[in-house]
């Protein structure tokens, strides 16, 4: 995978995270809050990807750094987190039959299955 498809995922995830913590808290997280929702390390990595959002229009801040929790989805609606969440069981699935494989694979290798 490359970087670039790497740094869509992480944005898709970001937004995604965000739609979930407003529907849950009914107000934005932080930039922090975001990182640990998505599980990174770094805050600036969140802020540069948010305004990468911000840039194509998927996400719209009321402030600068003053204001911490200044984050709206524009198109957020209750559609787009069914879908959200729709994919996160699909993808929840699929990981599932991956690990499955892998030890089919594991017992193929090993000489169990010959």
């Amino acid at each position: 995978m490359s970087s670039a498809e790497k740094g869509e995922q992480t944005r898709e995830r970001i937004l995604g995270a965000i739609n979930t913590y407003i529907n849950e808290h009914q107000y934005p997280p932080t930039i922090r809050e975001v990182a640990e929702l998505v599980g990174l390390k770094s805050p600036a990595t969140v802020f540069n990807h948010v305004e990468i959002l911000k840039e194509r229009g998927l996400l719209e801040s009321d402030g600068g750094r003053q204001n911490k929790r200044a984050l709206r989805v524009p198109k957020r609606t209750e559609d787009f987190d069914a879908l959200y969440l729709a994919k996160c069981k699909e993808v929840n699935e699929l990981k599932a039959q991956v690990a499955k494989l892998q030890e089919q694979l594991r017992e193929v290798s090993n000489g169990k299955l010959l």
